[in-house]
């Protein structure tokens, strides 16, 4: 028998997801540390790693703090970094039985396991099985030409399609573009990192 996989995880949480199809909803976020991209906007320290667990590990953990939090119900799972495509595999499935969502930059395609998808892409060309598999894509404004974003919500016109600022932490964000943008595009919506906006921790 193999050894189980180590991952090395930057964080574990319980909060409210506070962007995209999900917004607003409770759900455990399981940060990987490790990232194949270098983004200059990036607002996550997913470099630091503050735990190496096993498959065992990772889910006991998950449970003792669904219990701690005396959540009354399975939340959703949501598997982010860093990018979390470069730890998860095929082959080990984590925490079955819960609702398990991915945020991926694309590297790789996520695992058949993963119940929801959100694309993100920070890079270009888009790969086809990346937005086959995505249920929502979620696009940087500014990333990507207008031009480019719609063709794409054109190819792929049964995908979610949203579009959200870049938050660089140095101003105040400006929404004009993007609301005028969604306003002449109605296959997208505009998505708010509202988490940030509440103070939600």
């Amino acid at each position: 028998m193999s050894a189980m996989r180590i991952y090395h995880i930057n964080e574990i949480f319980y909060s409210l997801q506070g962007e995209g199809a999900h917004v607003g909803r409770a759900s455990v976020f399981v940060r990987f540390a490790q990232c194949n991209l270098a983004c200059n906007f990036c607002d996550t320290k997913f470099a630091h790693v503050m735990y190496c667990f096993n498959q065992n590990e990772l889910e006991s953990f998950v449970l003792a703090l669904l219990e701690k939090e005396r959540v009354a119900s399975k939340p959703q799972i949501i598997f982010t970094g860093g990018e979390p495509t470069l730890q998860l595999c095929e082959s080990e499935p984590l925490l079955n039985g819960f609702y398990r969502c991915i945020e991926t930059n694309g590297y790789q395609i996520a695992p058949s396991w993963i119940e929801w998808v959100t694309f993100s892409p920070k890079t270009k060309p888009i790969d086809a099985g990346n937005m086959q598999r995505a249920n929502e894509i979620k696009i940087l404004y500014s990333l990507f030409s207008e031009d480019e974003m719609i063709a794409l919500a054109k190819d792929y016109p049964n995908k979610q399609f949203f579009v959200q600022a870049i938050d660089r932490g140095t101003q105040p964000i400006r929404y004009d573009s993007l609301i005028a943008f969604c306003k002449k595009n109605p296959q997208f919506r505009l998505s708010l990192q509202t988490h940030k906006i509440l103070e939600i921790h």
